[in-house]
């Protein structure tokens, strides 16, 4: 397996957090470990949960055409399982 910047990918953290002497170090190797992974706002919540919810054409102009009343399927199941393997 191959590794990013020199750390396993098992180990992408080398500091360990072991009080209040360690944390600063620590929190600084986390942060670019997640913004390293594109992760970080999974953890601070900018990028939430997904929700269900149905997706309806809303650029329906007269409703004459087959067209305007296609109710699109929600991909919700898609998303959620997207966003649960980034979280784990």
């Amino acid at each position: 397996m191959g590794s990013t910047s020199g750390h396993e990918i098992t180990h992408p953290i080398t500091v360990i957090l072991d009080g209040p002497a360690s944390y600063h170090a620590w929190s600084q190797n986390l942060i670019v470990f997640l913004k390293g992974r594109r992760l970080c706002r999974y953890v601070t919540g900018d990028i939430p949960k997904p929700v269900p919810g149905s997706i309806t054409n809303s650029d329906s102009s007269d409703g004459d055409s087959i067209a305007d009343v296609v109710v699109q399927v929600d991909d919700f199941e898609a998303r959620l399982e997207e966003w649960e393997s980034i979280q784990c």
